[in-house]
């Protein structure tokens, strides 16, 4: 059964070096592997073709088989804020068991604009939870970071500064991995929990620490636009 993972043991190496390109190349290869799709679309997110990661997973949306929350991911980072709730609340109903689902939902309500204790409760599910699976674990090892870096974020809009620099901690230093888009997305939560704040250098920091682990994919980008609004 090892051919299933075929997708993973090729496509990774080139993925977790920021190359995106090589990485869809070698996709086109073991699209017949059980785990491709899902590889395949968060290959596409993490290089912010947010579109085409939509048209590989709307299909299996559609028959209700897998993918609603890396779906939810896209739509989420395509500013498409209604419809990523929709389908992560559809995802949770699905796998209750996957706290880690509470994660992102949290980053979806926060962009929205949502500042309440039931953002941070979310947050705090996601937190405690022992991630979203074997293969987004592998894809990401930040994982963790990622989680406390989204509670930062919900705890500076709530109020709660000490909270928000505990998470703000805890994020860096489980932030192990150089993985590029790992490094960005933990970089990019933690510059808006800084800005929630009204801290605008820290922030800053972070941003670019983020722009310069991914300056070609989605975390540069998001990360490029967050300064371009300070």
């Amino acid at each position: 059964m090892a051919w299933i993972l075929l997708p993973v043991v090729w496509v990774l190496p080139a993925l977790q070096r920021g190359d995106y390109d090589t990485a869809l190349r070698r996709m086109r290869w073991c699209r017949w592997c059980l785990a491709a799709p899902l590889l395949h679309a968060s290959v596409l997110i993490y290089a912010d073709r947010l579109g085409d990661a939509e048209e590989v997973l709307r299909p299996p949306v559609a028959k209700g088989r897998y993918g609603h929350h890396t779906l939810a991911c896209a739509l989420l980072y395509a500013n498409r804020l209604d419809e990523a709730r929709q389908l992560i609340e559809e995802a949770m109903r699905r796998q209750p068991e996957q706290e880690a689902y509470r994660g992102t939902l949290a980053e979806i309500l926060l962009r929205g604009g949502l500042r309440t204790p039931a953002v941070v409760e979310h947050a705090d599910a996601a937190v405690r939870s022992a991630g979203c699976g074997a293969l987004d674990t592998k894809i990401n090892p930040n994982q963790r970071a990622e989680y406390h870096a989204i509670r930062a974020w919900a705890r500076a809009a709530a109020g709660d500064r000490p909270g928000a620099f505990e998470d703000e901690e805890q994020a860096m230093a489980l932030c192990v991995s150089r993985i590029p888009y790992a490094v960005g997305e933990v970089g990019c939560l933690l510059g808006q929990a800084r800005r929630e704040m009204g801290d605008a250098e820290g922030a800053r920091r972070h941003f670019e620490r983020a722009r310069a682990a991914d300056p070609r994919g989605l975390s540069g980008r998001l990360s490029a636009e967050a300064l371009a609004s300070s």
